[in-house]
C-alpha cells in the first residue's frame, strides 16, 4: 500500500491531502449503529440517574434513535441548515426524555462523546502514509461527513490518533454541504485556495470518498474496510436485531 499511496502523493502537482475520518482513519468496531444506540442508552441512564433524572434504558434508546432518524429528515427542510447538527439530536433525546434542564443537552453529548472515544481506534497504517506524507511538505485536511461538530471531530481524532497534526478540517454539520453532494470539495476549494487537480483524497466510502471528489476534478483513492470486517459486521447486525428484541419490549 505504501508505494501505491506515495506513487500519487508525490506527484508534484499535488499540494494537499484530505480524508476521511470515520472508518478511514478512525476505525469502528463491529458493532452496528443500533447496538452502540443501546450501549449509549444505558450510559446515558446511569448519568442521568446520578443527577436526580431516572429514565429508563428502553426509553433513552428509542429517544436517541428517532431523534436520529428526524434530525435527518428535516435538516433538508431547512434552507440554512442541510445537515443534521449533533446538538439538535441532543436537543430532540432530552424532549423525548420530557428533560427540561437545557444543560441536559450537553450531559447528553458528552456521554456519547465519551463512548466514541472509547470505541474508536485509529488506523495506524493510515495515519502513519498521512503523517508522512505532511512531512514531505503536502498539507492535510479532513473532511467528514458528520454530525459531530468540528471540535468533536479534532477530539475524537486528538484521542485515537494524537501524533496526526492536521492544517485544517471540514465538516457537513457545520457548513451544510457534505461529501456526498460535492458541495463539501466546493467549498474547501473556495476556502484554503487550490485547485481541484492540486488535491488528493483518500477514504472508505465508494461514492462520497471517490466518486464524488473525482466527479469535481480531485484525485482520490479508495480505501475500504476489508471484506471480513464487512461480514463481521452484517454477523452481528443480524445478532442485534436477535438481542434487541429480546431487550427491547
Amino acid at each position: 500500500m505504501r508505494s501505491w499511496f506515495f506513487r500519487h502523493v508525490d506527484d508534484p502537482r499535488i499540494r494537499a491531502v484530505t480524508f476521511d475520518v470515520f472508518d478511514t482513519v478512525l476505525l469502528r468496531n463491529t458493532k452496528p449503529e443500533r447496538l452502540r444506540f443501546f450501549e449509549i442508552a444505558s450510559e446515558l441512564t446511569i448519568e442521568l440517574a446520578a443527577r436526580g433524572y431516572p429514565v429508563s434504558k428502553e426509553a433513552a434508546f428509542h429517544a436517541r434513535a428517532l431523534s436520529h432518524e428526524i434530525a435527518y429528515r428535516t435538516a433538508p427542510m431547512n434552507r440554512f441548515q442541510r445537515e443534521a447538527k449533533f446538538e439538535d439530536i441532543g436537543k430532540l433525546v432530552a424532549r423525548a426524555l420530557s428533560l427540561s434542564d437545557p444543560s441536559l443537552v450537553d450531559v447528553i453529548q458528552e456521554v456519547e462523546l465519551r463512548y466514541e472515544e472509547q470505541n474508536l481506534r485509529g488506523n495506524r497504517a493510515i495515519i502513519e502514509l498521512l503523517a508522512e506524507a505532511r512531512s514531505r511538505g503536502k498539507k492535510l485536511f479532513f473532511l467528514s461527513d458528520m454530525y459531530l461538530s468540528n471540535a468533536q471531530v479534532r477530539r475524537l481524532l486528538a484521542r485515537a490518533a494524537a501524533d496526526l497534526t492536521v492544517d485544517g478540517g471540514y465538516v457537513s454539520s457545520e457548513s451544510s454541504l457534505s461529501k456526498h453532494a460535492g458541495g463539501l470539495f466546493d467549498l474547501f476549494c473556495e476556502s484554503e485556495g487550490f485547485a481541484p487537480h492540486e488535491l488528493l483524497h483518500v477514504g472508505d466510502n465508494a461514492h462520497s470518498d471517490v466518486a464524488s471528489p473525482r466527479a469535481k476534478g480531485w484525485n482520490a483513492l479508495h480505501l475500504p474496510r476489508g471484506k471480513a470486517f464487512q461480514w463481521a459486521r452484517a454477523a452481528r447486525e443480524l445478532h442485534t436485531t436477535a438481542l434487541l428484541k429480546r431487550l427491547l419490549p
